[in-house]
């Protein structure tokens, strides 16, 4: 009978091999110089561990961190912990993606008795977030992770909107955000942002570069300040106080997508505006139409006294509305109306109410 001096693997190890007998036909010529023999040169080598591992799905973070779960072939009386780090290759959405096990290593009391392969894989989701609300402060970068919380759990910090990584984002109180996909930082990534809806109502986003998608929801703005970039929208956007566009362009898709534009001081001039729906402006001076394309119908309320009121366009740019046309200047003074335009469409009914002269 032989035994080692306990169950754990080591090299070399102890043993003892007791209740030496002899047997065969010639047994009674010899006789042992002890019933027992006690060694050191034995070994019990590690067991190998086979893990495999399975991932948990979660939504976006903004983090490339993983969570796997493990199964393995331990013997039932062993107690081991596997100890590992999972990560996905990138933190953007995707359905069975690819995650890396690595760091592999064992811990507990009965560690030593095994080993185990220091890495792994497997797959696991991350899903689109359903909304995060800014916590940047009065100003600050879109593209900056420290500006944003889940909007369910502000403790969730760092979830960029950037991809399609969040449905709705929310921005609260009299803050101004800067769109500029060219001063990223943390893991935020360049390319078309898209979600399906922008609240800020009191905010103001300074479109500078890159482009800013929104869905069927829209989106509302305070202010809208664009020198650059794209903003597009299958939903109603509205932007309720201050507008100007010296690059870049604004457009909506669809013939519900509306877009509306109040300007609360100063005059109101753009660059490049296309509603699939209709266009709403609204000026307390005049209004220099820019390249304008309206799916829908046009309304147009100016309020400057005579010149400083009124409709024009600027050099080069066209006007093309499909449905009705209404200039209105609503001061009860002569306003200028002049869109002249030789390639200018206008295929519904326009009309001037009010006081417009020229």
């Amino acid at each position: 009978t032989g035994a080692f001096s306990d169950r754990h693997s080591a090299d070399p190890k102890t043993y003892t091999i007791s209740d030496l007998v002899l047997s065969g036909a010639d047994k009674d010529n010899y006789a042992l110089a002890s019933t027992s023999l006690t060694a050191s040169d034995g070994a019990i080598t590690p067991r190998t561990l086979t893990v495999t591992y399975a991932g948990v799905d979660r939504d976006y973070d903004g983090s490339t961190v993983a969570t796997v779960t493990t199964t393995d072939d331990r013997l039932p009386s062993d107690s081991i912990t596997i100890e590992r780090t999972a990560a996905f290759a990138d933190k953007n959405v995707e359905s069975d993606k690819a995650v890396t096990i690595t760091g592999v290593s064992l811990s507990g009391v009965d560690k030593d008795n095994y080993s185990v392969v220091a890495t792994g894989s497997t797959t696991a989701t991350i899903s689109r977030l359903d909304s995060v609300t800014w916590i940047g402060g009065a100003s600050g970068n879109w593209f900056d992770p420290a500006n944003w919380a889940s909007t369910a759990d502000s403790s969730i910090t760092g979830a960029v909107p950037d991809g399609a990584n969040v449905a709705a984002v929310v921005i609260d109180g009299s803050t101004t955000v800067t769109f500029d996909e060219g001063s990223r930082s943390g893991l935020a990534e360049a390319g078309t942002v898209e979600i399906d809806s922008l609240s800020g109502a009191s905010a103001t986003l300074n479109l500078t570069a890159g482009a800013l998608a929104l869905g069927t929801s829209g989106g509302t703005l305070s202010g809208l300040a664009q020198t650059g970039g794209a903003l597009t929208s299958t939903g109603v956007l509205t932007v309720s106080s201050s507008f100007s566009q010296t690059a870049g362009t604004l457009g909506s898709t669809g013939s519900t997508a509306n877009i509306s534009i109040t300007q609360s001081s100063g005059d109101l001039t753009w660059e490049s505006i296309s509603s699939g729906g209709n266009l709403t402006l609204n000026s307390p001076g005049k209004t220099t139409f820019g390249a304008t394309t309206v799916g829908g119908n046009l309304l147009s309320v100016t309020a400057g006294t005579g010149a400083a009121g009124g409709v024009s366009q600027a050099a080069s740019t066209a006007l093309s509305v499909t449905g009705t046309s209404d200039f209105r200047a609503d001061t009860g003074t002569d306003q200028v109306a002049a869109l002249t335009a030789a390639t200018n469409d206008f295929v519904g009914a326009v009309s001037y109410t009010s006081r417009n002269s020229g």
